[in-house]
């Protein structure tokens, strides 16, 4: 797959997730567990973090916990937002 295309792919995924409750509560569910520990080690807010690591940390985090979020499945849905965006809407990512 092109880099162009792939970089699509994930930009729509992205998008998904903003549009499915669903999934933008799993979104928030993962980032909260990927800065729980560091939160209350540091006893510091999520904005204060978001300042501390500035960002390109930002967006190290975010990318982090979107690859988290695109591996997990959940008990209470069937499959893997991966799964359900190609289901829904895959329809409009190239084949390669």
């Amino acid at each position: 797959m092109a880099k162009s295309e792939c970089n699509k792919a994930v930009a729509n995924l992205m998008d998904w997730i903003k549009r499915e409750d669903r999934w933008t509560v799993s979104f928030d569910a993962m980032f909260e567990a990927h800065t729980a520990a560091t939160l209350d080690a540091g006893g510091f807010s999520p904005e204060e973090l978001a300042d501390i690591l500035g960002y390109e940390g930002m967006a190290a985090l975010f990318g982090c916990v979107f690859e988290d979020l695109t591996a997990q499945r959940f008990e209470t849905v069937p499959h893997n937002i991966v799964d359900d965006y190609l289901k829904r809407r895959g329809w409009r990512d190239s084949v390669p």
